[in-house]
């Protein structure tokens, strides 16, 4: 039995796909979990973690007294932590498990509508994750740096972001504004990574993840920049995210470490300074070239 921590919409699409069998499972209203959810997670042969990154440690915090170290865990969080941290390497230091993670492109609403997608995984016991999720409509494909790809499946976030801002601001007019600075903002994310890692970011978990983020309505990131691009349009404030909107918390961990480390990233600061008022987005274009 493969247990899946985290009912919402995207546990929802997962279980849909499993190929062994499963079950849904997730926090009581008082944040706990019930003796029988205790169980089942106890007795698992593995367990998918569908959980917001804002819940992620809390959620290995539970966890940590419940699970059996061999139990195989697979994160299908997306987000980043301080010191631009990944979900794997956070889980990592509350858990001992073999634990692997789920990148993109991955769209809930078309997971469950049974479109056809490649996704890439990476980690701890990849074979085993992929024999049991691989499908008619769902493609996996080993990424080896799993630190890399789950950095690509955050950062992407941040560009989404950007792109929803330029299409709301400029009402669905503006695909050469918003391909132009989502090509820009890649090279800042491409160099950052660059200088953490040592290396080059994985080109096929960033590329394909990036896109569907950045194009799809069904997006949060995307829809969120969206109403602060129709808010600027209209003068109004900056509305207020409704839910987890995982690309603010990327953007505020990716600028705090470029100004640690006083990395140049003009199209990334470009999109913070217009999100924050101080420019318009006509602007947002000849700001990112800034230093390119």
């Amino acid at each position: 039995m493969i247990i899946i921590v985290g009912s919402g919409k995207f546990g929802q699409a997962i279980s849909t796909i499993l190929r062994l069998p499963h079950k849904l499972v997730d926090v009581e209203a008082d944040g706990t979990y019930s003796e029988q959810t205790k169980h089942s997670i106890k007795t698992a042969e593995s367990l998918i973690l569908c959980v917001p990154s804002a819940y992620l440690e809390q959620c290995a915090e539970m966890l940590k007294p419940i699970v059996k170290p061999k139990q195989a865990i697979l994160s299908c969080t997306k987000g980043l932590f301080s010191g631009l941290k990944t979900p794997t390497e956070i889980l990592s230091e509350h858990l001992s498990n073999p634990t692997a993670t789920l990148n993109g492109p991955n769209l809930a609403s078309e997971i469950l509508h049974k479109n056809p997608t490649i996704t890439t995984l990476a980690g701890e016991r990849a074979q085993y994750w992929m024999k049991t999720l691989d499908g008619p409509n769902f493609h996996c494909i080993h990424e080896k740096d799993a630190t890399g790809a789950q950095f690509a499946a955050a950062a992407k976030n941040i560009i989404a972001i950007g792109a929803g801002l330029i299409d709301g601001y400029f009402a669905h007019h503006a695909c050469n504004t918003m391909g132009s600075f989502t090509g820009l903002a890649t090279l800042d994310l491409q160099a950052l990574y660059r200088h953490k890692h040592k290396k080059q970011l994985p080109t096929l978990s960033f590329v394909s993840d990036l896109f569907a983020t950045s194009m799809s309505e069904e997006s949060r990131n995307h829809a969120y920049g969206h109403s602060c691009g129709t808010a600027l349009l209209q003068g109004k404030p900056r509305p207020l995210p409704s839910g987890t909107i995982e690309g603010l918390r990327a953007l505020d961990l990716v600028t705090d470490y470029s100004r640690k480390h006083k990395l140049a990233l003009p199209a990334i600061d470009a999109l913070r300074d217009t999100l924050e008022g101080k420019h318009k987005p006509d602007t947002i274009l000849t700001r990112s070239l800034s230093n390119q």
